[in-house]
């Protein structure tokens, strides 16, 4: 669980945790150099609760790379991200790795995501992530169907089959998250457990795309066309990354295309992205 200057927000999401029906979880708290009381608050944690880790780095070195950070000090079969400020239902744990235990093929479960916006005059808006798609056999449909449908990749928050994903990266790039569990549902298939789910805030309204890429270190250049960086992200991984070895290199070229054609649809990429420069800069 990566956490940055939010020590109370932290201490719900550790309740959520502390209260869950799994027993065998381990969680680690990896802090991006907070200036809050949030070192005070986790090492007291630790102290009294083994199931809880605290690592905290020297400097900020952005919300990518603490995920990844977090995310190397896994040994366990299944692990998640969890934000510092959601909160996941009692089952959420329990029901994501006993449908992972029942299904070899599954990369990964999530419950429903569900959000709360704050309104004006006290009112809060709740509304729920968009599901993963139905199940399918073919891996690039399945990479294909997540792209088209997923908007707000809260499925991220989902248990993942560490041996599934183990070799994707986590790319310091806008859109890493889509990326993420699209390569995901390549590895194996992916689903949304409704019986279950986490609560996160949604902040979109209130914050411009330009903060949350510095917030995450992201490259300067792709905040001139984030949704270009996007599509350029999707095709130089299809053509360069491991996941699509098994592929001939017309038919990752093919592959890229017809997401490319995805992108274009879903998201405005101004102008026409250099896909050799963004592909660089990546």
């Amino acid at each position: 669980m990566p956490t940055y200057n939010r020590v109370e927000q932290l201490r719900n999401c550790v309740k959520s945790l502390e209260n869950q029906d799994y027993p065998n979880i381990v969680v680690f708290i990896v802090d991006n150099a907070s200036g809050d009381d949030t070192e005070h608050f986790c090492r007291a944690l630790v102290a009294q609760d083994e199931r809880f880790r605290y690592s905290r780095n020297d400097r900020n070195v952005g919300s990518n790379e603490n995920m990844e950070i977090a995310r190397q000090m896994i040994t366990e079969p299944y692990f998640m991200w969890l934000g510092d400020d959601d909160l996941i239902s009692r089952q959420y744990i329990s029901t994501c790795v006993k449908r992972l235990e029942a299904d070899p093929s599954m990369a990964l479960v999530s419950g429903r995501i569900i959000y709360h916006r704050k309104e004006g005059f006290g009112h809060t808006t709740l509304f729920q992530g968009i599901p993963f798609p139905r199940h399918n056999s073919d891996p690039k449909k399945r990479f294909r169907e997540v792209l088209r449908t997923i908007i707000d990749a809260g499925g991220f928050y989902g248990v993942f089959r560490r041996a599934a994903v183990e070799n994707i990266p986590l790319i310091n790039s806008w859109g890493n998250d889509y990326l993420f569990l699209c390569e995901a549902a390549y590895r194996g298939r992916v689903e949304t457990q409704s019986l279950v789910g986490c609560f996160r805030q949604d902040n979109s309204a209130d914050i411009p795309i330009s903060d949350s890429m510095l917030d995450s270190n992201t490259p300067a250049q792709q905040m001139e066309n984030p949704f270009g960086a996007i599509a350029a992200l999707f095709f130089w991984r299809i053509l360069h990354g491991s996941t699509f070895n098994e592929l001939e290199y017309e038919d990752k070229l093919l592959f890229a295309l017809q997401c490319l054609q995805v992108i274009h649809s879903r998201w405005m990429v101004l102008e026409q992205p250099s896909m050799i420069d963004l592909s660089r800069e990546i």
